[in-house]
């Protein structure tokens, strides 16, 4: 039985949480031209290229590292797969990072505010 701690999400080799929200999508890539007899020519140019939905909450701290990677051109990320029943590691781009105060989160002591943190890996 694999158990989700066995496989940390990992940045840069970093570890991170498991969001509370955590999706993946693969997309196929390919290059579709029309010919002169209105029939559909398709280059398949990849398989399987990975985009990943992030939603969390978390503190301060975890803002600021989730920021980091945001200005980062690109990064590792490795995460459990089923489908190999391991790790699968993935070049990806960050995009669409936005984040929150969750109302009143910053009335609370000694922290710094609570945040939803929301963000897209993108696949080179």
């Amino acid at each position: 039985m694999v158990i989700k701690n066995d496989y940390p999400l990992m940045f840069n080799n970093e570890t991170m949480y498991y969001p509370s929200s955590f999706s993946i999508s693969e997309e196929v890539v390919e290059k579709v031209n029309q010919t002169e007899a209105g029939t559909d020519q398709v280059q398949l140019v990849r398989t399987g290229k990975v985009t990943m939905s992030f939603a969390t909450k978390c503190l301060a701290d975890w803002l600021a590292r989730y920021e980091y990677y945001s200005t980062l051109v690109s990064f590792q990320v490795k995460y459990y797969d089923v489908s190999t029943n391991g790790y699968v590691e993935k070049t990806v781009r960050m995009r669409d990072f936005k984040w929150s105060v969750v109302k009143h989160s910053y009335e609370l002591d000694d922290v710094a505010g609570i945040y939803e943190v929301s963000f897209t890996l993108k696949e080179f």
